[in-house]
């Protein structure tokens, strides 16, 4: 039903009010890929509905906007499932140099979650490398991530958890001996499995690494709670 009415809104914009340079057009192209993106069936199609919504966004909201930097980031969520990785990377880059411009204009709080969500992406990206210098890049993101995402949503939300325990493989690829790694991984990983909404695929991977970690989670704070 909500792809029905996005599709008949852009219908009416495009088609009936020839108003195909609209700010709301840019929304529902935004709002269509990322629903799109989250049904495998028609994850394919969302890539086009997040190019239009970008390039229509920096036509009419110009390259400094922040939503601008949000079209950047949602499109690059959607490169990175379909695996291009070195694409999703660049415009993460984009999106926070985007956010970074606002804050120095003071027109977006330097604690924002839109600053953890890309620093998290980005972190994650770098640690899915699986090497010692992927988890040294991945390191300092995942930790400035880590101190902003409860700024303005509270502790424990999925961005959060996920931003530790990727960094505790990050620092599980670097130093295989240091005790922060498990106890991160483990912390984000039962944390994670928690949320009816956590990736399958992202459980897996954790999994795996804690295996590789060699990281028993029984005595781990977010077990025991």
């Amino acid at each position: 039903g909500a792809i029905r009415a996005y599709r008949n809104a852009i219908d009416l914009y495009v088609d009936t009010l020839n108003w195909d340079r609209h700010p709301n057009l840019i929304d529902t192209y935004a709002n269509l890929g990322s629903l799109l993106r989250s049904l495998p069936k028609q994850a394919k199609d969302a890539g086009k509905y997040l190019q239009k919504a970008l390039e229509l966004g920096l036509h009419i909201r110009g390259e400094s906007h922040v939503l601008v930097g949000n079209d950047y980031a949602n499109l690059a969520r959607w490169q990175y499932d379909s695996g291009a990785r070195d694409r999703a990377t660049q415009g993460f880059a984009q999106a926070l140099a985007i956010y970074s411009g606002n804050v120095r204009k003071r027109a977006l709080p330097a604690d924002h979650f839109f600053i953890a969500e890309t620093l998290t992406w980005q972190g994650r990206i770098a640690v899915e490398r699986d090497t010692a210098a992927a988890g040294k890049e991945g390191e300092p993101l995942l930790r400035k991530a880590l101190d902003i995402w409860p700024a303005q949503l509270g502790p424990n939300t999925p961005g959060e958890n996920l931003a530790k325990a990727y960094l505790g493989r990050a620092i599980g690829l670097q130093r295989s001996d240091d005790t922060e790694a498990c106890r991160l991984l483990c912390e984000g990983y039962q944390r994670l499995k928690q949320d009816p909404q956590a990736s399958p695929e992202v459980l897996r991977r954790l999994r795996g690494w804690l295996e590789e970690q060699r990281c028993s989670c029984e005595e781990s704070p977010a077990s025991s709670k």
